[in-house]
């Protein structure tokens, strides 16, 4: 093995731990997010509020609706960024007959992220649409650390 192999050998195993060690942080924040009060009553009014089940109800011939998050960032040392990824995940786990697949595009994401979001089963995009995403489905967008341009394309 010459020393250019060894380098990416190396490399690529210290992305893997630390993927690893971001996946073992979203896990535990993700336990604490379930069971805090925050997280139960925003799940309780999602599962009681009349306009939210209205919404779902028009999605025609579509069984879910497909969820895109942009400018998420890198989560790799952001408990903020972790924290807004394990909602989303809760929600999808907890509301699978509502939410679809999820996909996520930021280019701040480190080999490490993509390969946590992977994990979790979320689709990474690696085209960037620069947020001008032609819907031809019901789709909700979450930007938890969004830009002023990137809303204005959105929009």
């Amino acid at each position: 093995m010459n020393c250019s192999e060894n380098m990416e050998s190396n490399v690529y195993f210290h992305i893997k731990d630390e993927a690893e060690r971001l996946l073992k942080e979203i896990e535990l924040i993700m336990k604490n997010v379930k069971n805090s009060k925050l997280y139960a009553g925003m799940r309780f009014d999602l599962e009681r509020s009349k306009t939210f089940q209205h919404l779902f109800h028009l999605l025609g011939s579509h069984l879910h609706v497909q969820v895109v998050i942009y400018a998420l960032g890198s989560m790799e040392y952001s408990f903020h960024l972790q924290f807004q990824l394990v909602v989303v995940l809760l929600l999808k786990r907890d509301f699978p007959n509502w939410i679809g697949n999820i996909e996520v595009y930021d280019p701040l994401l480190s080999p490490a992220d993509m390969i946590v979001l992977k994990k979790l089963g979320f689709e990474v995009l690696t085209i960037d649409e620069n947020c001008r995403r032609q819907v031809r489905r019901p789709t909700m967008f979450y930007m938890p650390v969004p830009n002023y341009y990137l809303i204005g394309n959105l929009l």
